[in-house]
């Protein structure tokens, strides 16, 4: 029996190019397993929709690794650019934890403001913020991070390695390139 917990990782890649703006983008999973990638997931989401919950549960579902992963990271809860994760529906279709994990601390009302201004579902997506921001921030390895569920700090370490490479994989299938960090 191997050690550790698979993680599934989550990341979109970049919404304009240089061309236009695209209307769907590349969802990147990658499977974790102590620093070691073991898989990559694709999928689709469209930019601004409200699709990346059940895209991202139809992904892990969906795998060879489903019945294995055992907890879900996102770098914040916003993928291509206002398509809003519902971390507890996530939660509830997977059975499994979700963590949200960032560099900094978010502000919900900023995320808000955003979609107040150049969103549609907009009752949805700021029920899906309120709800996240409600769960307790906590900081770890020097991220912050939002679960349900009592995670160590050695999880949250692992998520934020597996985001990073996540993030990398996406933006360098869409743009030729990949740059930056979580």
């Amino acid at each position: 029996m191997k050690h550790g917990i698979r993680i599934a990782a989550f990341a979109s890649g970049p919404i304009e190019t240089k061309q236009r703006r695209r209307r769907s983008v590349i969802l990147v999973g990658v499977i974790w397993r102590n620093g070691m990638l073991e898989g990559v997931l694709s999928n689709k989401v469209r930019v601004d929709g409200s699709d990346a919950t059940e895209a991202i549960s139809r992904t892990v579902a969906g795998s060879r690794f489903g019945e294995q992963v055992r907890l879900v990271a996102l770098n914040g809860i916003a993928l291509a650019g206002l398509n809003i994760v519902d971390t507890a529906a996530l939660q509830k279709r997977l059975g499994i934890a979700v963590v949200v994990v960032t560099r900094g601390v978010q502000k919900p009302d900023d995320l808000i403001g955003a979609i107040e201004s150049h969103s549609a579902n907009k009752t949805f997506k700021t029920k899906s913020v309120e709800a996240n921001a409600s769960i307790k921030l906590r900081r770890a390895g020097g991220f912050y991070f939002r679960s349900k569920e009592n995670l160590a700090e050695r999880m949250v370490t692992e998520a934020a390695s597996a985001l990073r490479l996540a993030h990398m994989i996406a933006r360098g299938v869409s743009s030729g390139e990949s740059k930056g960090r979580i």
